[in-house]
C-alpha cells in the first residue's frame, strides 16, 4: 500500500465517525449484457467466482446513509463496496450541504489481507517460518528479502535461506495495516458540523439479469388455432462480492453504450422506449417505466440479494386463454439470399426442406399482456391428452417487444406436413442478359383436418426480376421474397408452379 494510503488508514483510528444504520438506504439498478437464452442453468447453479468479473452485465449501486462529520478535514473509511467496484465511477454527495461538503482524495484499499500479501507486507523485516523435516519441526528466523517462488530469508550471520514449503510463517504484528474488505478511504472537506445526509453513487461488475418465459399450449378449433398460457420468471444473479439487504431493485432493458476496453462489456441489447402509459400491471410484480430511450422495471418491495446468489421472482403472473396463430410455413429455399451478383448457376445446393411451425400473438392488453416484454427464451409445453403430463414441443428467443407488436415463436418442424421443392426448366441468355427459372413445389398434407399453410420463396439469383407464369396468386413480402398461400384438404397434396425472369 501506499504511503498516502498507509497514513489516511491511520488517521481512519484517531477520528471518529458515526453511521447510523437505521438511515441506510440502498437502491441497485441492474444492466444486461447477456444475449437471450445464453445463460444455462449449470451457469448460475454453479457460479465460477473467479470469473465473475466478466458476468454479463453490471449494477448502479446508490446508497443512502446519515454520517457525522465535523467541520474541516475528516478522514472516514466506507466498507459498503463490492469487490468488484469500479472505483472511478464513485460519486459522493452530501444532501445536507452538497455546495461545501467535498471527497478530496480517495484511496481504494482493494489488495485484500491473504497469506501472500502479508508475507509481501513483511518484506525487509524479521520473521520466523517453520517447516516440517521428518518428524521434527525446523524454525529459521531472518530478514525477509523474497516471497517470489519460495522464501529467502537473511539470518544474523548474513547468510541466505532458501525455503520452498513451509508450515507457518510468524509476522511482525500488522494489524493496523490490514485490509479484510474492499475499503474506499476518503479525506471529506465539510463546512457544516454534524449530521449528514448523504448519497454514494458507483458501478460495479459481478450482476445480471435476465427472463425466462413458460407457456402452455391448448389446441384451438381448427389446425391453425390455439390458445396459451404464459408466465415469465426474471433472474437476478449477484457475484460481485457484496451483500445487498432490503435493496430497492430496478432492472434495466435497453442499448446502453459503454466505452469499449479489453475488460468492458458489449452493448445490451435494443429496446426502445415507446409511448406507454407504465405503471404496474395485474399479471406482474414489476412497475414499468420509461427511462431516456430505455426501460426500468422496478420491484415493488425491497429485496435481498445474497452475494453468490441466484434469485428467481416472478415477473410475469400466469396469463391464460391467449389466443395464438399457428402458421405453416414451407421454404423450399432456406439460407440462400441475394448476395449483389447475379447467380447464373443451374444447379444449387439447397439444404433440407421442411415445414416450419410458428406460434404468433400480439403482446396487447386484450390478451392479458400490453407491456414491454424483455428478451428472453420462451419454452413451451403442451398437456399429454392420455397421461396428463406436461410434454415440451418448443422453444425460441424473443427480442424486446414493446405494447402492441406481433410476437413470433418458431417451434421446430411439422410432422405431418411435408413440402418438396425442385427446378423443372432453367434458361439463361448471358448477351440478352435475361435468365429464366420454372419452379414446382408439392405440399402434403397427412394430417386428418385442414390446414392452410404458405410457400414461401426466395429469389436470390439476381436484384431484378419478374414472375411471368403462376399456378396461383402470391404475395410479396420484401425486395426478394414472395410466399404462395395455400389451403390443404386433409389427407391432400397440392402443387404449385410458377416462372421467374431474372435481368441485369
Amino acid at each position: 500500500m501506499s504511503r498516502l494510503g498507509k497514513s489516511l488508514l491511520s488517521l481512519l483510528f484517531l477520528i471518529s465517525w458515526a453511521v447510523y444504520a437505521d438511515d441506510i438506504t440502498t437502491v441497485l439498478t441492474i444492466y444486461s449484457t447477456a444475449e437471450p437464452g445464453s445463460l444455462s442453468a449449470d451457469f448460475y447453479r454453479s457460479p465460477d467466482n473467479n470469473n465473475a468479473s466478466s458476468l454479463p452485465g453490471f449494477g448502479i449501486v446508490k446508497i443512502q446513509k446519515t454520517l457525522d462529520l465535523k467541520s474541516g478535514q475528516n478522514s472516514l473509511s466506507f466498507t459498503d463496496i463490492p469487490s468488484l467496484i469500479d472505483p472511478t465511477t464513485v460519486l459522493f454527495k452530501s444532501l445536507t450541504d452538497p455546495d461545501k461538503t467535498t471527497v478530496t482524495q480517495q484511496v481504494y484499499g482493494f489488495d485484500l489481507s491473504n497469506p501472500q500479501q502479508l508475507l509481501t507486507r513483511a518484506l525487509g523485516q524479521e520473521i520466523t517460518i517453520e517447516q516440517n523435516q521428518g518428524n521434527q519441526v525446523e524454525s529459521y528466523k531472518g530478514t525477509l528479502l523474497n516471497t517470489s517462488g519460495g522464501i529467502i530469508l537473511e539470518d544474523d550471520h548474513h547468510q541466505l535461506i532458501s525455503l520452498n514449503n513451509y508450515n507457518a510463517a510468524y509476522l511482525p504484528n500488522a494489524s493496523n495495516n490490514l485490509i479484510t474488505q474492499p475499503t474506499l478511504f476518503w479525506t471529506i472537506t465539510a463546512n457544516k458540523s454534524g449530521k449528514h445526509q448523504t448519497e454514494t453513487h458507483y458501478k460495479t461488475a459481478g450482476l445480471t439479469w435476465w427472463v425466462d418465459y413458460n407457456g402452455i399450449y391448448s389446441e384451438g378449433k381448427n389446425a391453425n388455432s390455439g390458445f396459451l398460457s404464459l408466465s415469465a420468471w426474471a433472474s437476478i444473479m449477484n457475484q460481485s462480492g457484496m451483500n445487498y439487504d432490503q435493496a430497492k431493485l430496478k432492472l434495466i432493458a435497453g442499448e446502453v453504450n459503454q466505452v469499449q476496453t479489453p475488460r468492458s462489456f458489449p452493448r445490451l441489447m435494443a429496446m426502445k422506449a415507446v409511448n406507454a402509459s407504465g405503471g404496474s400491471s395485474e399479471n406482474s410484480p414489476f412497475s414499468e417505466a420509461s427511462l431516456f430511450e430505455y426501460h426500468a422495471y422496478s420491484m415493488t418491495d425491497p429485496i435481498t440479494l445474497p452475494n453468490g446468489s441466484t434469485q428467481q421472482m416472478i415477473f410475469l403472473k400466469n396469463t391464460a386463454r391467449i389466443a395464438v396463430q399457428k402458421q405453416y410455413i414451407f421454404e423450399g429455399t432456406p439460407g440462400l439470399l441475394y448476395s449483389n451478383y447475379v447467380n447464373t448457376d443451374k444447379e444449387i445446393s439447397i439444404p433440407n426442406q421442411s415445414v416450419r411451425i410458428l406460434l404468433t400473438f400480439n403482446n396487447t392488453s386484450q390478451a392479458g399482456l400490453g407491456i414491454p416484454l424483455p428478451a428472453g427464451r420462451v419454452r413451451i409445453n403442451q398437456s399429454d391428452l392420455n397421461e396428463g403430463s406436461l410434454e415440451f414441443i418448443g422453444e425460441d428467443i424473443i427480442a424486446h417487444t414493446p405494447p402492441d407488436e406481433a410476437i413470433k415463436l418458431n417451434l421446430g418442424n411439422a410432422f405431418d406436413i411435408t413440402g418438396k421443392r425442385k427446378q423443372i426448366d432453367f434458361t439463361i441468355d448471358n448477351n440478352r442478359r435475361i435468365m429464366e427459372e420454372t419452379i414446382e413445389i408439392t405440399l402434403n398434407n397427412h394430417k386428418d383436418q385442414s390446414v392452410d399453410m404458405s410457400a414461401k420463396e426466395t429469389l436470390y439469383r439476381a436484384a431484378n426480376w419478374e414472375i411471368v407464369k403462376k399456378s396461383g396468386e402470391y404475395q410479396k413480402l420484401d425486395s426478394q421474397t414472395i410466399s404462395f398461400p395455400v389451403t390443404l384438404p386433409k389427407n391432400s397434396e397440392a402443387k404449385i408452379q410458377y416462372t421467374v425472369r431474372y435481368t441485369w
